[in-house]
C-alpha cells in the first residue's frame, strides 16, 4: 500500500514535470523492450533471428539500461533554463538504448521514470525524450579494454527533448563494456548530440550481441 501510495503521487509530479519539459502524450514503444537482464557477447552467432534489414544490424544488436546521474549531463538539467525536478519518490529517471530498430541502422534512445530498482525492458511510468539515431557506423576497440562506439544523426523525436530541437544533429553512443553468458555491463554509456546536450550513463546492464568479426567496421 505504501508503494501504490508513492507511486500515485509520483504521477502527480510526473504531470508537472512532463508539462514543463513539453513532452507529454503516451509514451513511446521503445523497440525490444523485453527484460535485458540476460546478456550475452558473441563473436559469431547463426541464430537467424537475431539477423535485420540494416547491414549494421545484421552485425551487432544491443540493449543496455541505467539510472541518469544528473552530474553526468551537461548543461546541468537542474539547473535554469530547464530546472528540472528531482525523480518523484519511488522513482528514478534511466535511459534506454536498443539497436537496431525497427530493424534497420536506427538506435532508439528513451529517456524515462520508472520505479526504483525495477527490472530492465519495463514500461516507463512517464517519458521525458525519446530520439531515433540513423546509425551510419558502428567501432570496437579492445585496447586497454573492451569498448565500442556507434555514430549517426537524429532522423526522429517521438518525444521532444528538454534541450531543444535535436533533429539533424550529429550524435554518438560510446562505452567501455564487460560480458559474460549471463550479462553485459556498460561504463560511460552514452555521449553528446552536438551542439545540444551530453548525458553519460556512469554503468548500465543490458546485453550485446556482435556477429563477425568484433573489429571496425569497413
Amino acid at each position: 500500500m505504501k508503494t501504490s501510495i508513492q507511486l500515485r503521487g509520483g504521477l502527480a509530479v510526473a504531470s508537472i514535470f512532463t508539462t514543463i519539459l513539453a513532452c507529454g502524450g503516451s509514451p513511446p514503444q521503445s523497440g525490444n523492450t523485453g527484460t535485458a537482464q540476460g546478456a550475452t557477447t558473441s563473436s559469431s552467432s547463426s541464430a537467424s533471428s537475431m539477423r535485420s534489414g540494416g547491414r549494421l544490424a545484421r552485425r551487432v544488436q544491443l540493449t543496455a539500461e541505467g539510472v541518469v546521474d544528473f552530474r553526468f549531463v551537461i548543461p546541468a538539467p537542474d539547473a535554469p533554463p530547464i530546472n528540472a525536478p528531482p525523480p518523484p519518490p519511488g522513482l528514478e529517471y534511466r535511459a534506454r538504448y536498443t539497436f537496431p530498430y525497427g530493424g534497420e541502422d536506427v538506435m532508439d534512445i528513451l529517456i524515462f521514470a520508472a520505479p526504483q530498482g525495477a527490472p530492465n525492458g519495463g514500461p516507463p511510468v512517464f517519458v521525458i525524450s525519446n530520439f531515433r539515431v540513423q546509425t551510419s557506423r558502428f567501432e570496437t576497440s579492445h585496447s586497454p579494454s573492451n569498448n565500442l562506439m556507434f555514430s549517426g544523426r537524429v532522423i526522429a523525436t517521438p518525444v521532444p527533448s528538454p534541450f531543444g530541437p535535436i533533429v539533424g544533429r550529429l550524435t554518438s553512443v560510446v562505452g567501455g563494456y564487460t560480458g559474460s553468458s549471463n550479462a553485459t555491463t556498460f561504463t560511460l554509456l552514452g555521449g553528446p548530440v552536438s551542439g545540444s546536450h551530453t548525458t553519460q550513463l556512469p554503468t548500465a546492464t543490458g546485453s550485446l550481441i556482435i556477429h563477425g568479426e568484433d573489429g571496425e567496421d569497413d
